[in-house]
This record gives C-alpha cells, structure tokens and sequence, in this order.
C-alpha cells in the first residue's frame, strides 16, 4: 500500500536473463573483489552476531538478575525498541550526515559500553534506560553502515550485494547457542558483557582505521 506513494520510482528492466545461482554470484564477487564493501560486510556481521546474543538472555535477566518475572521482561523489550524507534525517527527526518564511518563506529561502541553496564544493574529502572541507549547506539551504527553499503556499490548489482548481507542476519540466532553455553558456565550478565567487549573491540579497531579505508564514501554519504 505505502509504494503507492513512490510515485518518482521507475521499474528498471535486466539487460540479461541471469538466474539466481548468477545473481548471487555477482554479488559475492563484488563482495571479494571490493575491499571497502568487503570490510562493511564483515564489520555489520560481527556486530550483528555479538549485539544480538544478549537477546536470549533477556528472560534470564528478567527472572534471576532483575527478579521482575514476565512482565519485566515485557518492559525491557519494549525499552530496547523504543530506543531503537527513537534512533529510526532522528536519523530519518534529520539533515545531511558527515563523517558516517566515524559514527558507525561510535555507535558500535556505545552499545557496546552500555550493554556492559545493562549487563552488572540490578535495578529495573536503570536496567530499562541502559537497554533503551543501547538500542538507540546500535541503531545509529547499523543505519549509518547500510548507508556506506548500499553508496559503495553500482545501482544495478546493489540488490545481489545486500542478497550476500542477508545470508549472515540468520547468524545472531546462532549465537544463542554459545551465549547460552557462557551463560551455564559464568552466569547471564557475564555472558552478555563478553558479546559486548567484542562489539567495543570492533568498534576501537574501526575507529582506528576508518579514516582511511571509507573516507570516499563518506563524501558519497553527504
């Protein structure tokens, strides 16, 4: 119903008949070949998989951290995406962005730190505020990363190169699995900070270089 709107959206039509086993491997050759695409892919994966791995262990949080059975837990879902909703409304009304590589990294980092101190609050309501920046932070920084993506690549092999991306979102359901392992070893909170000093890690190791390897495209971003 909403494309009805996209009045100015003209359908473009294949050159070839490619099939779908080509498609995607265009879309991995540019993937391998592109060294700026490349790292973007790798970086939002890693930040997909370890931001995500917390998730599982909301309920566990709920019930034995927080002790606030299923309705606190109810909140802090609802705190998390509220946050995110927020991060959405700003960056989509707001104006032109520079310096994109910089604050995808800030942003990575962010949800990073405040995951970590999600992680050691015993209280609700601060346990509510600190899910719901951390949110606000990783959604800044994945925003910020599918704009240098889709910037970085030609028009008409965007869509086989996002179809590479996609493969590794089911990835941060696999997490569950060895943030649970952690979690019957070290305990929940333990578990989630060690996902989390990885996405501060990367995010330090993409501050460090991200001058360099994305500053064209973050002349494209503007």
């Amino acid at each position: 119903m909403l494309l009805a709107f996209l009045r100015s959206m003209a359908p473009s039509k294949r050159a070839t008949g490619a099939s779908p086993n080509q498609d995607v491997g265009v879309g991995l050759r540019e993937v391998m070949t592109n060294p700026v695409v490349r790292a973007l892919i790798i970086l939002g994966l890693i930040g997909e998989v370890f931001e995500n791995g917390h998730k599982v262990m909301l309920p566990v949080m709920a019930r034995d951290v927080l002790e606030v059975g299923p309705t606190g837990l109810g909140y802090l879902y609802s705190a998390g995406n509220f946050g995110a909703l927020i991060a959405s409304l700003i960056l989509s009304t707001g104006s032109i962005v520079t310096h994109v590589g910089r604050l995808m990294a800030a942003g990575y980092f962010g949800m990073g730190v405040f995951l970590i101190l999600f992680a050691r609050s015993p209280w609700l309501a601060a346990s509510l505020s600190l899910l719901a920046v951390a949110y606000f932070m990783g959604t800044d920084a994945f925003m910020f990363l599918e704009t240098m993506l889709q910037t970085s690549v030609p028009d008409e092999i965007r869509g086989r190169v996002l179809s590479v991306q996609f493969f590794g979102f089911g990835l941060s359901d696999v997490m569950g699995i060895q943030t649970g392992a952690i979690a019957a070893l070290l305990g929940a909170p333990v578990a989630i900070a060690i996902g989390a000093a990885i996405l501060v890690t990367n995010a330090l190791t993409m501050l460090k270089g991200v001058s360099a390897r994305f500053g064209d495209q973050q002349e494209r971003c503007r």
